[in-house]
């Protein structure tokens, strides 16, 4: 109770003063290419212009102190099975220092696909001591 109390003060202190919190969790929209069409979701609305996110850029950005205490990566978007350089976004995702959990958002309707980028990331995920997780979206469906 005393510990909650707290952390509301802490909270309010820092909101009064302006102080920039750094983030624990990021959800990332990869990309808006989508292979669905899902009533949750209006991302494949705009497949006519696919946008990637740039992993050489997104690797910088994680340079930056402010992304030093990420701990927990959420990669969603669209399908990020149709992200042509998912092996490069994953190195960039595994550059921040306190990772210890990505997760992956996928419709599944490409499982072969699915499979295939599941082996190239998980063993570079292993490697580094982060769990990976995988949510398997039914909307679509």
């Amino acid at each position: 109770m005393i510990k909650s109390y707290l952390m509301m003060i802490k909270g309010s202190m820092v909101d009064s003063l302006r102080i920039r919190r750094r983030p624990q969790m990021l959800q990332l929209p990869i990309t808006n290419r989508c292979n669905s069409r899902c009533v949750t979701c209006n991302v494949w609305k705009n497949n006519s212009n696919p946008v990637d996110i740039d992993p050489i850029k997104l690797r910088e950005a994680f340079k930056d102190p402010y992304f030093s205490r990420v701990g927990s990566v959420g990669l969603n978007g669209g399908e990020f099975t149709l992200f042509k350089n998912i092996d490069e976004l994953i190195d960039a995702v595994l550059t921040l220092p306190n990772l210890h959990f990505i997760s992956l958002i996928s419709n599944a309707l490409l499982p072969d696909k699915l499979i295939e980028r599941l082996r190239a990331i998980y063993p570079k995920v292993k490697a580094k001591g982060v769990t990976l997780a995988i949510t398997l979206s039914i909307d679509g469906v």
